[in-house]
C-alpha cells in the first residue's frame, strides 16, 4: 500500500479474574486503532481482546485468505522459545507480557498495512465487536465451520492431506527455485517444494543467530548482576576502611561501588534493548517463516487436490471405454458420462482456483522478500548502534571514576615503599 491506513496501540496488558470458581485468572490486551478506511464506521475504535482471541483470528483469517502469508503472533508457549527469549527468574512474567504487548502490536500493523488483508471484514469485526458480540463470533463459528479445505476443496482433500513432502533433492536448488518464484517465472510443483526447503534453511539460520545472540543478551544480563554484587563488595571494603579513617581511599572504594550500581542499569537497559530491537525481530522472522512455509503447504495440498481430481477423471475414462468395448451397457456409459462431466467440471474449477492462488502466493513472496531485506538491514543497523551507544555510556561511567580514583594520595608514594610493592 501507498499510504498507511491504520495506526495501531496495545496497551499495558490487565489481569481479570475468571468468573467462575474455577476458573483461572487471564490477561486482557487493550487495543487503540485509528483507520482512514471509509467501510468503518468510526475513525477511532478500542477493543479488549485476549491472547486466545488474536489465536482464533489469525486460524480464520488463514482459512479465509489460504493463499495469503498471514503475519504471526507470538508463541503461547513459555517453557520453550519464549523461555529462552524473556529468560527466567521473577522477572520473567513481566518480561513475556511486554514482549507478547509488542508482538501483538507487530502483528496487527503488518496486518493493516497487507493489500489483502487490510480490508478484511474480520479484522473490521476484531477491531470493531465488543467482547461479547465477538465470543458469540467465535462460538458461533466453532458449531458451523467445518473446516476451509472439507468445505471448500469438496471430495479427495483427505487424499491430499496425506501426502508429505518430498524431502530428497538437491537443497542447493533451493534458493534458485526461490528466486525463480519471486521473478515471476513460471513455476511446478518441483519449484514449489524446493521454495519450500530454501525457507526452511533460511528459518533454520535464523534461529541459530537469533540463540547466538540470545546468549550475549544473557551475558550482558549476568554481567548486570555480577556488576550489581561487585559493587556492593566494594562499597562493603570502603565503609570498613572509613570506620578507621576518612580518606580519599574509602571515598574511593564507595565511589567504585557506587558507580557498580549505574553500570547495572546500563548492561541491563543494553540487553532489554538487544532484546527488543534485535531478538524479537528475528523471532519475528521465525514466525514468519513459519507462516510461509503453512501457506505453501496449502497449495501443495491444492496441487495433490487437482491431481487427485484429474487421476480420478481418467479413471472414469478408462471405466467408460471399457463399457463401450462390452456393449449393452448404455446406463452405466451414461451414468459414468455424467459422473465424468462433473469430475471435468470440478477439476476445471480447481485448476482456475490454483493459478489464482499460486499468482497471489507468488506476490506474498515478493512482499515477505523485500519485506525481509528492509528488517535484516534494520537489524544490522540497530545492533550496530546499540553495541555504539553503550560503549559510550560504559566508558563515560568509568572515566568519571578516574579523578576520585587520582585523588587518592599515600605517604611516600612513588618512593621506595611504594616502589617495593610493585
Amino acid at each position: 500500500m501507498g499510504e498507511t491506513v491504520f495506526e495501531f496501540k496495545v496497551l499495558d496488558p490487565e489481569q481479570r479474574r475468571g468468573t467462575g470458581a474455577l476458573d483461572l485468572a487471564y490477561w486482557t490486551y487493550r487495543i487503540r486503532a485509528s483507520t482512514t478506511l471509509s467501510t468503518y464506521a468510526q475513525k477511532d475504535l478500542e477493543v479488549v481482546r485476549r491472547y486466545s482471541d488474536f489465536e482464533w483470528f489469525r486460524a480464520q483469517l488463514c482459512e479465509a485468505y489460504p493463499y495469503c502469508i498471514v503475519p504471526p503472533i507470538p508463541e503461547k508457549d513459555v517453557q520453550g522459545t519464549l523461555d529462552k527469549i524473556v529468560g527466567s527468574g521473577s522477572q520473567s512474567a513481566s518480561r513475556l507480557r511486554d514482549y507478547r504487548q509488542r508482538a501483538l502490536r507487530k502483528f496487527l500493523v503488518r496486518l493493516g498495512a497487507h493489500p489483502r488483508l487490510h480490508t478484511s471484514h474480520l479484522l473490521k469485526d476484531f477491531l470493531e465487536m465488543n467482547e461479547d458480540e465477538w465470543e458469540r463470533k467465535m462460538k458461533a463459528s466453532a458449531k458451523n465451520s467445518e473446516g476451509f479445505f472439507t468445505s471448500s476443496l469438496g471430495e479427495g482433500v483427505n487424499h491430499a492431506f496425506t501426502r508429505q513432502w518430498n524431502t530428497s533433492g538437491a537443497v542447493a536448488e533451493a534458493g534458485a527455485a526461490y528466486t525463480r518464484v519471486v521473478t515471476n517465472t513460471n513455476t511446478t510443483p518441483q519449484v514449489w517444494e524446493e521454495t519450500r526447503l530454501y525457507i526452511q534453511q533460511l528459518e533454520d539460520s535464523i534461529k541459530m543467530l537469533r540463540e547466538r545472540l540470545q546468549l550475549l543478551v544473557d551475558r550482558r544480563r549476568n554481567t548486570s548482576n555480577a556488576l550489581h554484587e561487585f559493587g556492593v563488595a566494594f562499597e562493603k571494603v570502603g565503609e570498613i576502611e572509613r570506620g578507621i579513617e576518612s580518606t580519599p581511599l574509602s571515598n574511593a572504594l564507595i565511589a567504585v561501588g557506587q558507580h557498580s550500581e549505574q553500570l547495572f542499569f546500563i548492561y541491563s537497559d543494553y540487553a532489554n534493548e538487544e532484546m527488543k530491537q534485535v531478538v524479537e525481530t528475528l523471532n519475528y522472522y521465525c514466525g514468519m517463516c513459519a507462516a510461509v512455509r503453512e501457506t505453501l503447504r496449502r497449495v501443495h495440498n491444492r496441487s495433490h487436490y487437482v491431481e487427485s481430481l484429474r487421476q480420478h477423471a481418467a479413471e472414469v475414462v478408462a471405466q467408460k471405454e471399457r463399457a463401450l468395448e462390452k456393449g449393452g451397457q448404455a446406463g452405466r456409459v451414461a451414468r459414468l458420462e455424467s459422473e465424468l462431466a462433473g469430475l471435468e467440471d470440478r477439476l476445471s474449477t480447481a485448476k482456475r482456483e490454483l493459478e489464482a492462488g499460486e499468482t497471489i502466493l507468488k506476490d506474498e513472496l515478493r512482499r515477505f522478500h523485500q519485506e525481509k531485506q528492509y528488517d535484516v538491514k534494520a537489524i544490522l543497523k540497530n545492533f550496530a548502534e546499540l553495541q555504539l551507544k553503550y560503549a559510550a555510556r560504559m566508558k563515560e561511567t568509568w572515566e568519571s571514576l578516574r579523578p576520585t580514583v587520582e585523588a587518592v594520595q599515600f605517604e611516600g608514594e612513588g618512593g621506595g615503599q611504594g616502589n617495593a610493592l610493585r
